[in-house]
């Protein structure tokens, strides 16, 4: 399975948004640093700041190994997750003793996580280890999406290209695994907020964006090893769906981001569905049935007219969803070389349907294609399995009392600048706007 230009071009219209954007953060010296009553629990605190800022680090690079990010990530959210168990017990504790219910949740609410968010465009805050979590993971689902995207455009993909398109496959169905984790999941910590990165509706199109992403690699395989047209044509049908339920699921979003990325992904639908079309007419032309064959360039060519304007719509859309690596492809979707390649495809083999309908079968041409074929569902989400509490953590003990008095509010969302929470510098840095109710702002 080579990663030919044929797939390259495909997978370079990969819509990338900006990597999420956070703060850094020490446990070891923050208001959770204080309540350290031993040199155990200082030492895990230590331990988890350096596994924090080490997967950070990773992620600020789309070309490091997707297994060494896998291992920190897996490192950092275990010992996170046992981290939120050692201060719920600690808090326990403390309420126990002292009967003060607000006063054990200065130290579960000790520490001000603060992410950026690509739908709002706010920078949200939150004293929750959870919505850390949340984000973390969130922002490892993006990542996967934008490393793929760096493997087809900058990898050497001449020396391994079997090992390339595998590590695109495996990255984006790894991603999906993730977006699907959070639309299964019963988010009871953290409230539902609409119009942000964790609206059902955007998780939705993420994951089948995705899917349809690495299906992408799929198709490209069929067409070099000379599949059968049909198989080809069952294959992009499925790409179609996949593009269109995701283009779909954005419908009742205004945000401007939605807008955009609606128009990219009915741009891919309306191009797969033209690719669809054209195997399809391939296979009836084999099959001596050349007026349907004609019927469906005819439907063929509709569709890669509609996917035109669309990408040209698309190219001139403002949007954050242009965020990554892929600042040279500032052309519209439909000029890009596959566009040019399918469309000549299309136009010879109608142009010899036509030929041979008019010497040979004189068959009718039906006003609208044949039915469609079944769809050929060749991709799944890879599970993503939840982090379980890293042992270790029972050696802490703490003192809530000493946490500061700052720290006793609940979860809290601020409204003030926060220059600390930095971007990725890989990613376009876009303008953050005063926020809503929910979220903090940058200047």
């Amino acid at each position: 399975m080579h990663l030919s230009s044929f797939s390259a071009m495909a997978l370079s219209w990969l819509c990338r948004e900006p990597s999420k954007a956070t703060a850094l953060i020490n446990f070891a010296t923050n208001s959770v640093g204080l309540a350290a009553a031993n040199s155990p629990t200082k030492e895990k605190l230590r331990e988890l700041t350096q596994q924090r800022g080490e997967l950070l680090e990773l992620m600020a690079q789309f070309r490091s190994s997707s297994d060494e990010v896998r291992e920190s990530f897996n490192k950092y959210t275990t010992n996170l997750k046992g981290f939120k168990k050692a201060i719920d017990e600690g808090a326990q504790k403390a309420a126990g003793e002292e009967g003060a219910v607000p006063e054990s949740r200065k130290l579960t609410h000790a520490t001000t996580f603060k992410w950026s968010d690509n739908v709002s465009l706010n920078i949200e805050c939150e004293n929750n280890v959870d919505f850390e979590l949340d984000n973390i993971t969130l922002n490892m689902g993006i990542w996967l999406m934008k490393h793929a995207a760096w493997v087809v455009e900058y990898a050497d993909n001449s020396a391994d290209g079997d090992a390339a398109a595998k590590d695109i496959f495996a990255s984006l169905k790894e991603a999906a695994g993730i977006f699907q984790y959070f639309l299964q999941r019963n988010r009871s910590e953290i409230a539902y907020a609409p119009n942000t990165d964790f609206d059902e509706r955007i998780l939705e199109v993420r994951m089948h964006q995705c899917l349809a992403e690495a299906q992408e690699v799929t198709l490209d395989r069929a067409r070099q090893l000379k599949h059968a047209p049909a198989l080809i044509s069952a294959v992009a049908r499925d790409l179609y769906d996949k593009f269109q339920a995701a283009a779909d699921a954005l419908t009742s979003m205004e945000v401007k981001m939605a807008k955009r990325l609606r128009l990219y992904l009915a741009f891919k639908a309306k191009f797969y569905q033209a690719f669809m079309y054209t195997y399809a007419g391939l296979d009836a032309f084999a099959n001596e049935k050349c007026g349907d064959a004609l019927a469906f360039y005819n439907a063929s060519k509709a569709a890669l007219a509609a996917a035109k304007e669309l990408g040209q719509a698309y190219t001139r859309a403002p949007g954050s969803m242009s965020g990554g690596i892929h600042t040279t492809h500032l052309l519209s979707p439909a000029g890009h070389f596959l566009f040019g390649v399918l469309e000549r495809t299309t136009n010879e083999a109608h142009d010899k349907a036509h030929r041979e309908n008019g010497f040979i079968y004189f068959h009718k041409i039906p006003a609208g294609p044949p039915e469609a074929p079944e769809p050929k569902n060749l991709t799944e989400p890879k599970p993503f399995e939840e982090p379980t509490a890293a042992e270790g953590w029972e050696v802490t003990t703490w003192d809530a009392s000493k946490v500061p008095v700052s720290a006793k509010t609940a979860p809290r969302k601020g409204r003030e600048d926060h220059e600390d929470v930095k971007f990725s510098p890989f990613d376009p840095e876009q303008k953050r706007k005063p926020t809503s109710a929910s979220g903090c702002s940058i200047s």
